[in-house]
């Protein structure tokens, strides 16, 4: 597959608001998908950004084609959101001191309000307080377009990419912040109806 190294066209859409990955998932071309998301700029910095930040007005997302059409181009994406480059090359992911930093943009709830910024890559970084981009759809543009992408991976039975350390950690921090706080609710109201 030829990829140009003009970095400028990775995020331009055509007429039908697609853009070059879009359109290499479409064609079923994986070869070109993996050069667009390996590809770099002429001072070696990733293009792949711009390839993901295009969301349809029906909410569908260049990731959840990935995930549902090309899984094994999903993973490179969810590698390339996983950073490890800060520890020194000695260091082992047993040691205490390891860093693994997530960047949770591209598989994340709000994935359909992506604006190409690169400044959520912190761990708590979910945005979810922000109402910016929100849509009402129509119940006939409710497709599988609208669920977020780790649905995505259960529906389409993407065991690679739920086991992937990106996902389970994202499953952690949701678990953390809002999953234990209703099941033990739950389990508290449930108990105290059966000793009633």
């Amino acid at each position: 597959a030829v990829v140009s190294t003009q970095s400028t066209g990775i995020g331009l859409v055509d007429i039908n608001d697609m853009n070059a990955l879009e359109l290499a998932i479409m064609a079923n071309r994986r070869d070109v998908a993996e050069a667009i998301i390996n590809h770099k700029d002429e001072w070696g910095r990733p293009t792949w950004p711009k390839a993901l930040t295009n969301a349809q007005s029906n909410g569908d997302t260049p990731m959840k084609k990935l995930i549902r059409t090309m899984p094994e181009v999903a993973e490179l994406v969810l590698n390339k959101c996983t950073d490890m480059s800060n520890n020194p090359s000695e260091m082992t992911a047993d040691s205490i001191n390891y860093e693994v930093q997530f960047n949770y943009k591209y598989i994340s709830d709000k994935e359909t309000e992506m604006t190409g910024s690169e400044d959520n890559k912190s761990i708590l970084s979910m945005d979810e307080d922000s109402d910016a981009g929100s849509k009402v759809l129509s119940p006939q543009l409710m497709t599988s377009y609208h669920i977020n992408p780790l649905n995505l991976m259960i529906k389409y039975k993407r065991n690679d990419l739920l086991s992937h350390p990106l996902v389970t950690s994202l499953v952690f921090c949701k678990w953390t912040a809002y999953g234990r706080h209703f099941y033990y609710g739950n389990l508290l109201l449930y108990l105290i109806y059966l000793v009633f």
